[in-house]
């Protein structure tokens, strides 16, 4: 069970908008833990202006206190039609890019110490508790999306359901799905969202399972990747290429050179 928790600081969480507290977060993971629940995942975020690293280990140190096996830490993203994009066109500055790579260093290097496994960009988990699911996603395999508004890929084709209730009830009332998208991938497509999402991952992207999935090999493919090899941002293991860890905060800045 996942909880979004996003922080244990009252006045940060305020800030957020959310309606919860750092009491009722506890509360919630302790309810969560008495119903039997051993495998327990929580979100933090950090990028918020008044963000420090001690602020941060307030946090991750009471999700240690509370033996979260599982623990994601995501920068915060600005979407468009919120309170908080309306507070950065009035003067809300967020939190510079700088100092969030130093809290991201500081998160990897702490967790680590207390041997959680940093397998993703955002996220780390102790040994065999990593989110099988959400590995799906980043390995791009098939999945459903079930409901109003839910989004699946299945044979090649990315699709998101109808997002009016009564549309979507009498659809399935009347076996006919309905979309308010839908796109089918080109191969080129889909070899450049694999990567994509492959690269999140630590360990990178199988070799092996590329040309078998593609027919291509992915040196040959994507011709910056010996360059990239070469300057340090990447690894070739043998089996794997990877971001290396201490550039993996940098990864869209990579991908726009692996797909350039």
């Amino acid at each position: 069970i996942s909880l979004g928790i996003q922080s244990f600081n009252d006045e940060k969480l305020k800030f957020l908008r959310r309606n919860h507290t750092k009491e009722i977060a506890i509360n919630a993971i302790r309810i969560i833990k008495d119903a039997g629940f051993s495998k327990i995942s929580c979100d933090l975020i950090y990028g918020v202006d008044f963000d420090t690293i001690n602020l941060i280990k307030n946090d991750l140190d009471l999700l240690l206190s509370e033996n979260i096996s599982h623990i994601s830490c995501y920068t915060l993203i600005i979407e468009d039609k919120t309170i908080l994009n309306h507070f950065i066109r009035f003067g809300y500055n967020p939190l510079s890019d700088d100092k969030e790579a130093e809290i991201f260093g500081f998160v990897n290097d702490y967790l680590k110490d207390f041997g959680y496994n940093h397998y993703e960009v955002s996220n780390y988990a102790l040994d065999s508790f990593e989110s099988l699911h959400n590995l799906h996603y980043w390995e791009l395999d098939d999945y459903i999306g079930i409901g109003a508004n839910a989004s699946g890929f299945i044979n090649h084709t990315h699709y998101t359901n109808i997002d009016n209730l009564e549309k979507y009830y009498n659809g399935i009332q009347n076996n006919l799905l309905c979309y308010k998208e839908e796109n089918r991938l080109s191969l080129d497509e889909e070899m450049d969202e694999y990567l994509i999402v492959g690269f999140r991952k630590l360990k990178g992207i199988n070799k092996i399972l590329f040309k078998n999935r593609f027919s291509y090999d992915i040196i040959k493919k994507y011709r910056n990747i010996p360059l990239l090899i070469e300057q340090g941002y990447l690894i070739d293991t043998g089996t794997n290429i990877k971001i290396r860890e201490d550039y993996i905060y940098l990864m869209d800045n990579i991908l726009v050179k692996i797909l350039d």
